[in-house]
């Protein structure tokens, strides 16, 4: 059984799977890519913002 949870960038539900991963990416429908944050039981989604390099700096 999935979970859900809300979409940051367009406020529809989400199914996220059981097995997710704290961490882990995902693309919403809306075209949003979302990263899945899971506390205990519960499941919230980030707008992923993309990697920034860093150079050793």
């Amino acid at each position: 059984m999935a979970r859900t949870a809300v979409c940051p960038v367009c406020g529809e539900k989400v199914e996220v799977p059981d097995d997710v991963l704290d961490g882990e990416i995902i693309e919403h429908e809306c075209g949003a890519m979302l990263v899945v944050r899971v506390e205990g039981n519960d499941v919230r989604l980030e707008e992923f913002k993309g990697v920034e390099e860093d150079w050793g700096e």
